[in-house]
């Protein structure tokens, strides 16, 4: 996830693809965390599909951070003030996020539905508020000008 940088330049060569590569996984993200919500909200009959969707999304951000990190960031005055909480957020949800995923393995998801459905009730809204607010900061970003998609 974005840090407190922004890219140098979306308009050189490949950037526009990795800006639109960015957004494509945060869709992923988003809706691969709201569908483990919405399942969170079920009677337990679904704690057999509440692992699957909890590794997808592991999967899905541990390639985000590989996209994230291929791409060269610079300091960009602009968007510095917006980029700093948004990564001091990142950071807590980090560490949040590997305590979440730490405590809950398949079989401790199975023996404590109603325990994992409250843990997850609580992260997930804010992994998908932290994906919006990269979002709304990649879509200000120069490359915009340059006729690049735009984001949510």
């Amino acid at each position: 996830m974005l840090g407190g940088a922004c890219p140098r330049d979306w308009g050189e060569s490949g950037t526009v693809a990795q800006f639109e590569r960015l957004l494509a996984e945060h869709a992923a993200l988003r809706t691969a965390a709201q569908r483990l919500l919405s399942v969170t909200e079920t009677e337990a009959g679904y704690r057999a599909v509440a692992p699957g969707l909890l590794r997808e999304i592991v999967d899905l951000l541990v390639d985000h951070e590989a996209s994230e990190s291929s791409i060269d960031y610079a300091p960009h005055d602009e968007h510095a003030g917006a980029a700093l909480p948004l990564s001091e957020r990142l950071f807590a949800l980090q560490m949040e996020w590997g305590d979440f995923v730490d405590a809950w393995p398949t079989m401790n998801v199975a023996r404590d539905w109603p325990g994992f459905s409250v843990a997850a009730r609580v992260i997930l809204p804010k992994l998908i508020e932290v994906i919006d607010a990269e979002d709304k900061l990649l879509a200000r970003m120069p490359h915009q000008q340059s006729g690049a998609a735009t984001a949510r």
